[in-house]
């Protein structure tokens, strides 16, 4: 009896070492994942997932917990269809009351996201309501689970260009949430935060500052100056001065975000790489194009390097530096850009993503305004329309 006491204590501590290394591993993913060491994350991450089903079973909460990292992973990577796989199976599974770190529901809103990102704005809509009723049921409204969920509700309906929605779910989120969690609980800060880049895509400016402001100063108080909440709310700031042509601002703000976000992340840390491809799309802006052009050559190859040439931030890059081209009179060369860039924004997004719609505009306005090659200007004011009506339903 005593041997076999002996055999099954060592057996515990074994397992007990193998689920520690992988939660180890899982930590050291995460930052290699933030860092740019992709092909390393994924593999540490892989082998965390395979730890916790040979120890402990498919369906215990510590592997769920760990493929849920490894789909969100892939979701920032822009490989979304293998995020989706692992998200719909973890969606799909019973809330459990003896788990205490894995919700269903949370996966269901990351879900959302997913086909948010995708342009699959029907089935975002679909999810995210079904996540919202079901936390409404489970939580009650005053949860902050709950809110947030209506956050990404309202944020679809901002991508479908559903204003006044959008307006009304987000200002609840913001009235409901500083009563029942406080003015600077999470959901709150995120609907003022949206709320306000809604207003400036709306040339709200009155109403949009004083709700941004409010974010950035509430997250620097909640989180410090060297959060990566707090840098999003700060690279806000830069992006409402810019709306507002308040140019020197935005660029002193932009600078200092990336001064930041490089010290604190990493030179190609994703947060890093947006700010630097916002600061290059303002300097093109105001007509400084060497260094716009210096700054947007260096993120995207980073963006390739660390995300490949599907991702949608390295479509934006690319985009950019076509924009750079087009003003300096070299129309090939940003043809050719523009037109790589529509046809894999068709390829990942689909023809209903507004973005789709974006880099077909683009196509149209190089050959018809600036006489380029106009007759080759068809196909792509086709595909404009028809990404405006996919998206309105029509």
């Amino acid at each position: 009896m005593a041997m076999v006491q002996a055999v099954s204590a060592t057996a515990q501590k074994q397992q007990e070492d193998r689920l520690t290394t992988a939660a180890a591993l899982t930590e050291q993913a995460l930052e290699l994942s933030g860092s740019g060491n992709a092909a390393e994350a994924e593999r540490l991450f892989l082998r965390a997932v395979d730890i916790y089903r040979e120890d402990v079973g498919d369906d215990h909460e510590f592997t769920l917990i760990a493929e849920y990292n490894l789909a969100n992973f892939y979701s920032i990577a822009g490989r979304y269809a293998e995020a989706e796989a692992i998200w719909n199976r973890l969606a799909a599974l019973p809330a459990d009351p003896t788990m205490q770190n894995f919700d269903p529901l949370i996966v269901g809103g990351e879900l959302a996201t997913l086909y948010r990102r995708q342009g699959r704005y029907t089935e975002a809509d679909e999810t995210i309501r079904s996540v919202v009723e079901a936390r409404l049921e489970s939580d009650g409204p005053d949860h902050e689970e709950t809110l947030f969920a209506q956050v990404v509700m309202a944020g679809i309906a901002h991508l479908r260009g559903d204003y006044a929605a959008a307006e009304g779910q987000y200002q609840h989120v913001i009235d409901r949430g500083a009563s029942a969690i406080g003015p600077r609980s999470y959901p709150v800060l995120v609907a003022a935060a949206n709320l306000g880049l809604m207003y400036v895509e709306q040339q709200r400016f009155a109403e949009a500052e004083p709700l941004i402001l409010h974010a950035a100063e509430a997250a620097q108080a909640v989180y410090g100056p060297d959060n990566i909440d707090t840098l999003t709310t700060r690279s806000n700031i830069a992006m409402l001065y810019d709306a507002m042509e308040r140019d020197e601002e935005a660029v002193e703000v932009y600078r200092d975000v990336l001064e930041r976000s490089r010290a604190m992340l990493g030179a190609e840390h994703p947060q890093t790489l947006i700010t630097a491809n916002n600061l290059g799309a303002l300097y093109r802006d105001l007509g400084r194009l060497d260094e716009a052009e210096t700054l947007l050559s260096a993120t995207l190859e980073s963006r390739e390097r660390i995300l490949g040439a599907d991702h949608p931030h390295f479509q934006y890059t690319r985009n950019n530096l076509a924009l750079i081209y087009q003003m300096r009179g070299d129309l090939g060369r940003a043809d050719r850009l523009f037109r790589t860039t529509l046809e894999s924004r068709r390829n990942t997004l689909g023809v209903a993503h507004r973005d789709t719609g974006l880099s077909a505009a683009n196509l149209v306005r190089l050959h018809l305004e600036e006489g380029y090659r106009a007759e080759q200007a068809i196909s792509p004011a086709r595909l404009m329309v028809e990404s405006v009506r996919s998206r309105r339903g029509g």
